[in-house]
């Protein structure tokens, strides 16, 4: 065999063996291996205060892969991932550097004032490489709510009550002064009940005292008659010394056409001149003959 033919078959198993080995190196080729490695283990944190929470992801595998990264927060705190932590390529840990790439995330968290509860803050990181080949890692950081301390007690005020108190008291008072100097007009009658026949007059007698000691304007009137009753006062008011009286006369006109047995009935009243409401008052009745 000559050295020509022999070189031809040499270079012919070298391209067979190369082709032959190729597949086998694609399927055992191995894929990315994601590792995180937090800055801190634990934060405490209280209202109004934010910290940022720094990870660096690496892959200390023999292929480049593409990083996928998802954050979970316990209930009650804020905080995210910005668009280029959150998706990133690392590089193979490939001859001669042998180092692999790494990417550093950082988040800044915080709580919610008066809804944060402790909890544990998780980052997950997933790398895939060109052939699907895939690797995940997590890592974890304690977050503690620091909670506001309590208010102090308010200290007891008692003018607030005792000025409500002392309000009241002081219009009780006056609504009792006012009712007492109300009442001292008092009424007499000579009679309560008188009967006529129909088409007469009932006449009565009321006596006024003024039981206070100054002068007091009175005034009278009759409440409650019934039309066609009528009845009238000899004057609607009398000027009084103190603890003075007078007799003032009045009569009720009896319809003509009242009933045999009807009977009306109708109240004096009097009270002093003013702001004073109608509190002395006497019933009186008129009958008719039958």
């Amino acid at each position: 065999m000559t050295s020509s033919v022999q070189l031809r078959l040499l270079a012919l198993a070298l391209v067979v063996a190369f082709a032959a080995a190729a597949p086998v190196a694609a399927q055992g080729q191995v894929g990315p291996a994601i590792s995180i490695t937090p800055a801190t283990g634990a934060l405490a944190l209280k209202d109004g205060q934010s910290q940022t929470v720094s990870w660096t992801i690496a892959n200390s595998g023999p292929t480049s892969g593409s990083v996928t990264v998802t954050l979970t927060l316990p209930t009650g705190w804020t905080g995210s991932l910005a668009a280029s932590d959150a998706s990133f390529s690392l590089g193979g840990s490939v001859p001669p550097a042998m180092t692999g790439g790494s990417h550093a995330v950082n988040v800044i968290v915080a709580p919610v004032a008066g809804k944060a509860q402790n909890g544990t803050l998780r980052l997950d990181a997933v790398g895939t490489n060109s052939a699907g080949q895939a690797s995940s890692a997590s890592a974890t950081v304690v977050l503690t709510y620091i909670p506001p301390p309590p208010l102090p007690p308010i200290p007891y005020d008692p003018w607030p009550a005792l000025t409500v108190f002392l309000v009241a008291l002081a219009l009780l008072v006056g609504f009792g002064v006012y009712l007492y100097s109300g009442s001292r007009v008092q009424l007499r009658l000579n009679t309560l009940e008188v009967a006529e026949r129909p088409g007469d007059r009932a006449t009565y007698s009321l006596l006024i005292q003024n039981t206070s000691r100054r002068v007091r304007k009175i005034e009278l009137r009759l409440n409650g008659l019934e039309s066609p009753w009528t009845g009238a006062l000899m004057v609607p008011h009398v000027l009084l010394d103190g603890e003075a009286s007078t007799d003032i006369p009045f009569s009720i006109s009896i319809p003509r056409d009242a009933a045999p047995g009807e009977v009306q009935g109708f109240k004096v009243q009097a009270r002093p001149a003013g702001p004073f409401l109608w509190l002395v008052s006497r019933r009186v009745v008129t009958r008719v003959l039958q």
